[in-house]
Formats: structure tokens, C-alpha cells, sequence
């Protein structure tokens, strides 16, 4: 029988990258959002797949983003109309396979807004949101 990965962890047998996240604490939420992409999911989309303008907003995205503590995210999103519009997402709208059940259950995935149209998925292990995967044309919400 396989062992049940500890809570804050993904499992890394389901992924592509053998790194476990540790999940932290809730001092986090005072500090700057840090993000990563090493859980990115490329089958899915990547990064080549925009263009270079898309690219552009993409960066200045990050960047916004992490001028933000969690405690702002969660409590404003950044604002409704012109901000990150910060979204929890069911798991079952996400790709099938492995890696989303990799995750522990009790991981909120969710998605930012980029811009008008493009997304990115993911979810937050102590200071650091995990970007899992990118969603340029609004697909896996659609």
C-alpha cells in the first residue's frame, strides 16, 4: 500500500521534479509573495507558447505580484476590476493525471489574474505561491 504523503507536501513520485514543499507557516502572510515555477506543469502550457509580448505582461505580472504580502492578496485581491482577482478553483476542472493528485487535498489551488484573458494556477506553501500552470486563453475556467 503507498503512503499517504504528510499534510503541506506533494508527493513527489506523481511530479516531475523530486522536490518535496514544505508547507510553512502562517508568518508568511506578512511577508512579500515569492514565486516559483518549478511545479510548472509545461505539457499542459508553456511558457513558448506565448509570445513575446505576452511575455512582457507576464514579467510585469510577477513582478506586481510580489510587491504584495498574502495578508493584502487575501484580503483585496489586488482589487476586483484591476487586480489579481485572486480565485479558488475546484480540482476537478484542472488536467487529469498524476500530478494534481499529487497535492494534498487540503491545498487550496487557485488562479490569478494576468491580465483580461490570461491566468495562472496554483497554490501557496508558506510565503511562495507555486505557479503550476499557465492558462493563456482562460481555458481550464472557461
Amino acid at each position: 500500500m503507498k503512503k499517504r504523503p504528510e499534510k503541506g507536501f506533494i508527493d513527489s513520485s506523481v511530479v516531475d521534479n523530486p522536490i518535496k514543499m514544505n508547507a510553512g507557516n502562517a508568518s508568511g502572510d506578512r511577508i512579500n509573495i515569492s514565486v516559483s515555477i518549478t511545479y510548472l506543469q509545461y505539457r499542459f502550457e508553456c511558457f513558448s507558447d506565448w509570445e513575446k509580448q505576452e511575455m512582457k505582461i507576464f514579467w510585469r505580472f510577477v513582478e506586481k505580484l510580489k510587491q504584495f504580502t498574502w495578508n493584502e492578496l487575501l484580503q483585496n485581491g489586488g482589487g476586483q476590476q484591476s487586480g489579481f482577482r485572486m480565485t479558488k478553483i475546484s480540482r476537478r476542472l484542472y488536467p487529469s493525471g498524476g500530478y494534481i493528485q499529487g497535492i494534498d487535498v487540503e491545498k487550496e489551488i487557485f488562479e490569478l489574474r494576468v491580465d483580461g484573458k490570461k491566468r495562472v494556477h496554483g497554490c501557496r506553501v508558506g510565503d511562495m505561491f507555486h505557479l503550476c500552470w499557465l492558462d493563456r486563453n482562460h481555458l481550464i475556467c472557461s
